[in-house]
């Protein structure tokens, strides 16, 4: 376990695994700990550096009040500045409504990927009901990175939810995992999260001066990369992928 500090002094506890492959944020849902995720991230960790952390007032982590929507926006950045360069984000249920939002707000990201996402936090309660509640869908037109919105087809109104999530996306994917339930199994959700962020490789290395991700060199704006590299025809799904460094 590690930790960084937010902003506001929190301790936000964290675990990496994985080395050499391109970094990958895991946001956790409700009240689970970092530990819950690691199936998944332990499918990932093959091609990604995958860090999972515990949201603030969850297992390791700390907790100072006021708690506050912008708090989690703050320890996640905490966590992609530990990451490095301009991680892969995922995450699911109330989880997804705060990347998207992070991803709204500019913080650092390559690419966001999201499952079964809270629109209607109806099922939710505590900070993450009021995570729901404060989440605008008005303001995803603002988000510059491309996303994935996938979910499982068992729920015709999720299924609606986000098919209406990815239309307001300005650069969205969509798809559905026919027969997975809300928590899916983690090797079927690493293949289609791999195939999408993999897609994102030319991307990356479009970030970075030297064309490689994790070599010297500032980021640029993630915004004007992803216009430009869709303005060339951006490649989605498996690719190759330079050996790890």
């Amino acid at each position: 376990m590690d930790t960084v500090i937010s902003r506001d002094g929190t301790a936000i506890a964290f675990d990496r695994r994985g080395y050499g492959g391109p970094p990958l944020v895991l946001v956790g849902d409700g009240a689970a700990h970092r530990r819950a995720r690691a199936p998944l991230a332990e499918a990932l960790a093959a091609r990604f550096t995958v860090y999972t952390y515990d949201r603030r007032g969850r297992g390791d982590s700390g907790d100072i009040l006021p708690w506050a929507p912008e708090r989690e926006f703050d320890d996640l950045r905490a966590v992609l500045e530990a990451a490095g360069g301009l991680p892969y984000v995922v995450g699911g249920s109330v989880a997804a409504l705060v990347v998207l939002a992070a991803a709204a707000r500019g913080l650092p990201i390559g690419r966001v990927a999201v499952w079964e996402p809270s629109l209607g936090g109806t099922e939710v309660a505590g900070y993450d009901a009021a995570m729901a509640r404060a989440f605008s869908a008005a303001a995803m037109v603002t988000v510059g990175a491309p996303v994935l919105v996938a979910d499982s087809g068992l729920d015709a109104g999720m299924t609606a939810d986000c098919t209406a999530l990815a239309a307001v996306l300005p650069d969205a994917e969509r798809r559905t995992l026919h027969g997975q339930p809300h928590d899916p199994d983690p090797a079927a959700l690493a293949e289609t999260l791999t195939a999408f962020y993999r897609g994102g490789e030319p991307e990356r290395a479009a970030l970075f001066e030297g064309g490689e991700p994790g070599r010297r060199g500032a980021p640029r704006s993630p915004i004007a990369v992803s216009r430009r590299v869709a303005a060339r025809g951006r490649p989605y799904g498996p690719g190759p992928r330079s050996a790890p460094r």
